[in-house]
C-alpha cells in the first residue's frame, strides 16, 4: 500500500514546494495542486521493489485524474 498523506499533516517545504505550488495556484498559472502526495525511501530499494512500487504510484495517479506529477530527490 503506497502511503497517502495529507500535505497539511507533515513539514514537506523540504521536499515538496507546497508554497510555491499554493502561490501559482493564486496566480491562476496551475489548477490546483492535489491534497496528497507519494513518497518513498529509495535508499537501498531493490529494483524489483522500485518497479513495483513505480507501477503502483503511476495507477494511483491516473485513477486520481492527476495531469502531472513532481519528482523531487532528498
Amino acid at each position: 500500500m503506497l502511503d497517502m498523506i495529507p500535505l497539511s499533516s507533515r513539514k514537506t517545504q523540504t521536499a515538496l514546494p507546497v508554497d510555491a505550488l499554493r502561490e501559482l495556484e493564486a496566480e491562476g498559472k496551475i489548477g490546483e495542486a492535489h491534497g496528497e502526495y507519494l513518497s518513498t525511501t529509495g535508499v537501498a530499494m531493490s529494483l524489483e521493489n522500485s518497479i513495483s512500487v513505480g507501477k503502483r504510484m503511476a495507477q494511483y495517479i491516473l485513477h486520481k485524474g492527476i495531469d502531472a506529477a513532481i519528482l523531487t530527490s532528498t
